[in-house]
């Protein structure tokens, strides 16, 4: 569902944030290595992320579906904080 060669974002990180009840209270940090998509374990252990998005499970899922369908845009629902082309460019790399 990530293609890297979409988008140049190698070492770049981005913190995900599903504001719900169920989820982290920090949500979860996403990054780029070698052209493949992965979550970090330990943030402490990596720089700040380039761009941090928010935003309810929902948003989220619409993403995902989108993405799924050969179609990926970003949901208004979404805040971005940070770089957003950062983001806008892993929302292109997702189909």
């Amino acid at each position: 569902m990530f293609d890297g060669t979409r988008a140049d974002l190698d070492g770049i990180s981005i913190r995900c944030v599903v504001e719900d009840p169920a989820a982290s209270a920090h949500g979860f940090l996403l990054s780029v290595q070698n052209g493949s998509l992965g979550v970090l374990e330990a943030e402490a252990d990596h720089p700040e992320p380039a761009a941090t998005v928010s935003g309810p499970l929902s948003a989220w899922m619409d993403l995902l579906v989108h993405a799924a369908a050969g179609n990926p845009t970003s949901q208004d629902d979404l805040t971005v904080s940070g770089d957003a082309r950062i983001f806008d460019a892993l929302v292109h790399a997702l189909h």
